[in-house]
């Protein structure tokens, strides 16, 4: 039940007025730079790719998702990871893979099937979900439900 209130909440925050936009999407990386010019992901530690397994996965319906998770056996707490609006593009991957590093097996899931390039289409796929959230809803589902089965998540 508390899963879903939390899978439930994030719904509901994806259907508030959008905010205005205050940083720009480079054509080149689909993903929001700082004032700075670097992306958020940059603020934290180097990439050790050593350290973590990655692969893309398909966990619903067709929809991939992006798996890390640390290489060193183990049992892991699971982190569904939610791209912000421009989709699941390489910006995401890196913090599912700096999380992975710090002990988390981590399914960054993929509400739009594509990686926006611009505002207009970063609106566009936001819409899309916000309009179709039974969709987004049994999304979430499935990607809890294939965390949950990875023999390296534990069951909380």
């Amino acid at each position: 039940m508390k899963r879903l209130l939390i899978v439930l909440v994030l719904l509901a925050a994806c259907t508030a007025q959008q905010p205005e936009v205050r940083h720009c999407a480079p054509q080149e990386t689909g993903c929001a730079l700082g004032e700075d010019g670097n992306r958020n992901v940059d603020l934290f530690d180097t990439i050790n790719p050593e350290l973590v397994s990655t692969q893309d996965i398909e966990y619903f319906d067709g929809h991939t998702g992006f798996l890390a998770m640390p290489e060193a056996e183990g049992t892991y707490p699971g982190v569904i990871m939610i791209h912000e609006w421009w989709g699941l593009n390489d910006n995401i991957k890196d913090m599912a893979v700096l999380l992975a590093q710090e002990g988390y097996v981590v399914l960054a899931v993929d509400l739009y099937g594509k990686v926006a390039t611009t505002q207009e289409e970063a609106r566009a796929y936001t819409t899309a979900v916000r309009n179709n959230q039974a969709e987004a809803t049994r999304n979430m589902q499935a990607a809890a439900n294939y965390l949950r089965a990875l023999p390296n998540v534990g069951e909380n």
